[in-house]
């Protein structure tokens, strides 16, 4: 019987494995190093203020709920700070972790809808590979304004705190705190186009893992050149 593969920090069996470093990770190593990362992006971004009113987009699917998971977990107990779960029109209401209210905002765009109701901050649940895909896409469509990522809007802040972690990642993190098998990948939308994008960044990433890295990290030193301010520690 082949000995199954041991956790890189602890010894014990390993439920995620990362390419891209060589680790394999523990659920309770894996909860912490998806946490630990997402709050470093999440400094570097925006970062939290007191009084901040965040509006978490929470669409159906694993990623979604994962970034309401993440948020209750780390700011819901924080009195300084109001969490909201906007929750898209035609998307199953989640379970709302605790610490959270939610708001149902129909077909509205993400950004007026979290403006309308007070939010100053907006978090959005894109992946490493969704992020990755979209500056792919704008480089080969020659969309440079693309590149900078979430940007302010009418004074709102905006930010992705999962665009360094892969989806399977966020989905075996889920698993590990709800207890409940992982997630598939979800279903895409795309258009042709977009289609193309992904296919050539899969068959790229599979010989090369840290490619989707060096995309996003090639848009997060544009959109800091193009705000003129250094990422925040």
């Amino acid at each position: 019987m082949m000995e199954p593969d041991r956790c890189s920090r602890c010894r014990r069996t390993a439920v995620a494995h990362q390419p891209y470093s060589g680790r394999a990770l523990c659920a309770e190593h894996l909860v912490r190093d998806v946490e630990s990362r997402a709050k470093r992006t999440l400094r570097q971004q925006a970062g939290l203020r007191h009084g901040d009113r965040v509006g978490v987009l929470a669409p159906g699917g694993p990623y979604g709920e994962a970034l309401l998971v993440f948020f209750s977990r780390q700011f819901a107990a924080r009195r300084d700070l109001a969490l909201v779960a906007l929750v898209p029109g035609g998307a199953p209401p989640p379970a709302l972790p605790e610490g959270l209210e939610a708001a149902a905002i129909g077909d509205e765009d993400p950004y007026g809808a979290a403006r309308r109701l007070g939010c100053s901050l907006l978090a959005l649940p894109a992946t490493l590979e969704e992020r990755a895909a979209d500056v792919l896409g704008a480089v080969l469509a020659g969309r440079p304004a693309a590149l900078a990522g979430p940007a302010a809007r009418g004074g709102l802040r905006a930010v992705r705190p999962f665009e360094h972690i892969p989806g399977l990642e966020l989905r075996l993190y889920l698993a590990a705190l709800t207890g409940a098998p992982p997630a598939p990948e979800p279903l895409s939308s795309a258009g042709p186009f977009e289609v193309f994008v992904a296919d050539e960044l899969a068959r790229h990433t599979a010989g090369h893992p840290s490619a989707p890295f060096a995309l996003v990290r090639l848009a997060d030193t544009l959109a800091t050149l193009v705000s003129g301010e250094p990422d925040r520690c």
